[in-house]
């Protein structure tokens, strides 16, 4: 995605975001349960890491723009 956009771009994640205990949401903590289960290195993410991620991968200002309890939440980055 970085490289497909244009300067001052913005990527949305929509997902599941996790508190930082990882026991909410509940349909959260029970999803990653499931891709723990039937995935290698599957699981639920906090904004923490998914901002992490989206930094190392070159965008800046990531924040959250809709909180939700089930997989509606939105993280947005831009690209510099």
């Amino acid at each position: 995605m970085f490289r497909a956009l244009a300067s001052g771009g913005r990527i949305v994640i929509r997902d599941i975001l996790m508190e930082a205990t990882r026991t909410q949401p509940a349909a959260g903590a029970l999803f990653a349960v499931n891709m723990l289960v039937a995935t290698e290195g599957g699981g639920t993410f906090t904004f923490e890491e998914l901002a992490g991620d989206l930094g190392s991968a070159g965008f800046v200002e990531a924040k959250v723009i809709r909180q939700d309890e089930g997989m509606n939440s939105l993280v947005a980055a831009k690209l510099p």
